[in-house]
């Protein structure tokens, strides 16, 4: 098996064969060109794709907000509590207008999971 960096490397060199070939006249050029392109085929179809996300459950944003609170020191940004400080209005636009239970934005909170996620 191939890895994908080594498989992207075999389509580029496939697709110079097939430029290179593609000039030049006669029979066994065009069987070079044809068998490249065959070639050609195979090797992009071999190439992994990305592994698309599965689609958050009803309950993700709740489950955000619990794993985030579960984290170090708990929810030490909530709402309630930054309001009552100097530097809410600093902060305020992070936060949704709707919030009661003192919860950051989900987009926030998906952030920093995704930047710790990267460095466990």
């Amino acid at each position: 098996k191939f890895t994908s960096a080594q498989l992207t490397k075999m389509a580029d060199k496939l697709n110079q064969m097939i430029v290179k070939y593609s000039t030049w006249s006669g029979q066994q050029a065009s069987d070079l060109v044809e068998n490249f392109q065959s070639y050609l085929v195979e090797v992009l179809a071999a190439i992994p794709g990305p592994n698309p996300a599965p689609a958050p459950s009803g309950d993700y944003a709740k489950d955000l907000v619990d794993w985030y609170s579960s984290k170090g020191k708990g929810d030490r940004n909530s709402k309630a509590k930054l309001q009552s400080m100097s530097l809410w209005d600093e902060v305020s636009q992070f936060y949704d207008d709707d919030t009661t239970q003192g919860t950051r934005r989900t987009s926030e909170i998906e952030e920093e999971r995704s930047i710790l996620d990267f460095y466990d």
